[in-house]
C-alpha cells in the first residue's frame, strides 16, 4: 500500500533532527521546500505558479513547473512511507524536507547514484526512474537560474517518529 505525504511534522524537540531553520538554507532549498508546503496545504496554484515565474523567468517557467508538479506528484502517490512536513509559514525545517531537497541537490552536484539512493527510499523501485529524470530537469533549470542547492547531511531514517501539529 502506497503511503502519501502529509502535512504533519516531526517533533524536533528529541533532538534526533539537525536544527535547520529555513532561513539559513539556500533560496534554491527554499523555494523546493516551499513550493512542496504550498501543494500540500491544498494552497494556490497560482501562488506557485507566480513564485516560479520569478524564479525562472518567463523562458523556464513551464518547465520548471512541469517538472516540478511530476516531481512531486512521483513522491505523493508511489512515497513508501509517511514523510513529514512544516506547515507553509514555518520556519522550521524537517528531516525529510532536506531529504526531498537533497535528491535534486545531489543531481544538481552530478552525483546521479547519490539521488537514486536518496529517491530509492522514498518511492517504490518502479518510479524512482521517473523521480530522478524530474529531479534532474528541475536541477538543470535550478543551475541556469543560479539557484543553489548544496548537498547537506543526511540522517538516518530507520523508525517510525513522533509527529506534531505546529
Amino acid at each position: 500500500m502506497t503511503q502519501s505525504i502529509d502535512a504533519r511534522t516531526y517533533d524536533q524537540t528529541d533532538g534526533r533532527f539537525p536544527a535547520i531553520t529555513i532561513d539559513q538554507l539556500s533560496i534554491g532549498e527554499q523555494l523546493v521546500i516551499w513550493a512542496f508546503r504550498n501543494r500540500l496545504a491544498k494552497g494556490s496554484e497560482t501562488a506557485i505558479v507566480q513564485g516560479f515565474h520569478v524564479a525562472f523567468g518567463l523562458s523556464a517557467v513551464e518547465a520548471a513547473l512541469s517538472a516540478f508538479h511530476g516531481f512531486y506528484n512521483t513522491v505523493s502517490c508511489h512515497c513508501k512511507r509517511d514523510l513529514g512536513f512544516h506547515a507553509a509559514r514555518c520556519r522550521c525545517v524537517s528531516s525529510d524536507e532536506i531529504l526531498i531537497v537533497s535528491i535534486i541537490a545531489a543531481n544538481h552536484a552530478g552525483m546521479t547514484a547519490h539521488a537514486r539512493e536518496i529517491g530509492s527510499s522514498l518511492v517504490f523501485g518502479k518510479c524512482v526512474d521517473d523521480l530522478l529524470n524530474y529531479a534532474s530537469t528541475l536541477s538543470l533549470l535550478m543551475q541556469r537560474h543560479n539557484l543553489r542547492l548544496p548537498l547537506r547531511p543526511l540522517v538516518t531514517y530507520g523508525k517510525q517518529h513522533s509527529v506534531s501539529l505546529h
